[in-house]
């Protein structure tokens, strides 16, 4: 898991410095850095699965990253706690060169205790690479034109290195979900191929082929995701998944009070974004890291009770880091759950965890919503 991450010179992120933990709901205004945040993690997974060029060139180059007017490197810094019995640290630089950029600076420490002495593993600047041999301490520096100076030496790592690459590996499994637009032709309706889907996808694209691997081979997980559906919507049965085509399948709602099966096309588009966070939260072999854009959009307020249950539940799998905007979202979260972001004078991002907030007194009389709604807690425009 990801204990810590210090941020420096990305957009809001000047000098952010925050712990992370397993279930971090982030709230705050709009234009704080709270999707900035989430962007930080998409782009350390995504710079380690060897897209760093792809992924700056999206966004119009490294100078769509940097603080507004800063004449400072991109940096990120993550700490881990223990990764098959590794504890990591890792620090990534990004540098304006000409009309591109280069990594300034990339280092991976290693250690195999709390208390032992971290061992450098990754030391490369500026299209200098270098590899250390976690146990033999032999140094490799591969010849520039063997290796790729747009992407990170930690996405070149050879296998061979098997303390790096195993942090590689961690760090590529990843996945985050938002802009739930779901429409009639949405992928998450259509028929679906009959596949042993591993996942419901990045936007739902696999969600019915999903549910029936999960009830055929995982029921303990289907299982969850029907409980949580009964709770939710007391006249609801089960699911079905009807031949359409010749390998190809639909998905089908049973309702006590109807007598016919309800498709999943004429479902409502708030139901299906439930059943998809269900299905991304229960999976039984879930990415390390789980991104969230928020889950309350076209939700009602009574779904988030049982969603904030599910999330907790899930973080014995994944860890999760959410952004959210819903007051109603809170009264179901504990302040050790929540991080407040807030800008300071210089309009730099800031956070606070609301357990380290002196509310104990207000929390017997009030939720978290209230709090944060009346401004004891911070993360508001005003």
């Amino acid at each position: 898991m990801i204990t810590n991450i210090h941020i420096q010179g990305f957009r809001r992120l000047y000098d952010f410095h925050v712990p992370i933990r397993p279930l971090t709901v982030v709230i705050g205004a709009n234009g704080v850095g709270k999707s900035t945040l989430l962007d930080t993690f998409e782009f350390l997974s995504l710079s380690a699965s060897k897209k760093s060029y792809d992924t700056i060139d999206r966004h119009g180059g490294l100078y769509s990253f940097a603080t507004y007017d800063a004449q400072i490197p991109v940096t990120i810094q993550i700490e881990s706690d223990s990764i098959d019995d590794i504890i990591y640290d890792y620090t990534l630089s990004l540098s304006q060169k000409g009309k591109g950029y280069c990594f300034s600076k990339e280092l991976l420490l290693a250690k195999k205790n709390t208390s032992g002495k971290p061992k450098i593993c990754i030391n490369s600047s500026n299209e200098k690479l270098s590899y250390i041999d976690f146990n033999t301490r032999k140094t490799i520096r591969p010849k520039n034109e063997l290796m790729n100076t747009n992407e990170t030496s930690l996405s070149q790592a050879p296998a061979i290195h098997n303390i790096t690459y195993t942090f590689q590996k961690y760090l590529t499994s990843c996945e985050r979900h938002g802009n739930f637009g779901i429409h009639s032709g949405s992928y998450i309706k259509l028929p679906q191929k009959v596949d042993p889907a591993i996942s419901p996808g990045h936007e739902g694209e696999k969600l019915i082929a999903y549910l029936q691997n999960l009830k055929e081979s995982e029921y303990e997980y289907y299982e969850m995701i029907i409980d949580a559906l009964s709770a939710v919507f007391p006249n609801f049965e089960e699911l079905a998944f009807p031949a359409v085509a010749a390998g190809m399948i639909t998905m089908n709602w049973r309702d006590k009070k109807c007598k016919r099966p309800i498709n999943i096309l004429e479902l409502s588009d708030g139901i299906l974004h439930f059943l998809f966070l269900l299905a991304v939260v229960t999976n039984p072999s879930p990415p390390n890291i789980t991104i969230i854009d928020e889950p309350e959009i076209g939700l009602h307020p009574e779904m988030l009770s049982m969603l904030a249950h599910v999330f907790r539940e899930a973080t014995q799998r994944t860890q999760l880091i959410i952004t959210t905007h819903s007051p109603r979202f809170l009264k179901f979260l504990q302040p050790n759950e929540l991080l407040v972001m807030d800008l300071n004078d210089e309009g730099h991002a800031t956070a606070k965890w609301a357990d380290t907030v002196n509310i104990d007194a207000w929390m017997d009389e009030f939720g978290l919503d209230d709090l944060w709604c009346n401004g004891r807690i911070g993360g508001r425009a005003i």
